[in-house]
């Protein structure tokens, strides 16, 4: 009987274990999703970023939750620009109606304790001057 009961300690302990080691992946996944959308978010904050894009990655270090997560953003791509709707065009020179583009944003966010990497792509429309023209 002590033997049985010793059993069911160690496979009650080990149980309870395996829970929390799922339960903090599932954290520092959820951490390492914030911390990328935190750093598309600073991206996104710079209008430079859309006038001359980086042709190269750009980083960020964001501690979320008391961990800090090594931010990744990959050169935003423009994937097609319209003039913006609901403008009269001005008859005068450099007049005319602005110009909405859609950007595409990735950044990946690693966490090197846990071994935490999660990807995350955001769409964005930009309002840019007159005549503005993707620059891929």
């Amino acid at each position: 009987a002590l033997v049985v009961l010793t059993l069911l300690a160690v496979v009650a302990i080990r149980s309870a274990t395996l829970g929390l080691r799922i339960g903090g992946n599932a954290q520092a996944a959820l951490e390492a999703e914030a911390a990328a959308q935190a750093g598309i978010d600073r991206f996104l904050s710079n209008i430079a970023n859309f006038e001359t894009p980086p042709s190269n990655n750009t980083f960020e270090n964001i501690t979320i939750g008391g961990r800090t997560y090594r931010v990744t953003i990959a050169p935003p791509s423009c994937k097609g620009s319209v003039t913006a709707p609901g403008y009269s065009l001005v008859i005068k020179p450099g007049g005319g109606a602005p110009v909405d583009q859609v950007w595409q944003i990735s950044a990946t966010a690693t966490q090197s304790l846990f071994g935490a990497s999660v990807g995350v792509v955001q769409g964005v429309k930009v309002r840019m001057p007159v005549g503005t023209a993707c620059p891929n």
